[in-house]
């Protein structure tokens, strides 16, 4: 049982499971590896813009992006 499962026993499967860093971001590998790249140098980071269907990975991306650089 994870961490997150003892905590918070009643939280959504979606958020119980999101990925935390971007290493945990599975089937892609070439986005994976440009955003990391963008994160060692975060003074030329550009502006992003996340474009796709719902339920694809959008929210989560970017919340990895933002805890890889804070």
């Amino acid at each position: 049982m994870s961490t997150a499962s003892k905590i918070f026993p009643n939280l959504m499967w979606v958020e119980k499971y999101r990925p935390v860093k971007l290493e945990q971001v599975i089937d892609q590998k070439d986005i994976v590896n440009g955003l990391r790249n963008l994160i060692k140098n975060p003074h030329e980071i550009p502006h992003l813009l996340f474009a796709g269907p719902a339920g694809v990975g959008k929210t989560t991306t970017a919340i990895c992006i933002a805890r890889g650089l804070l």
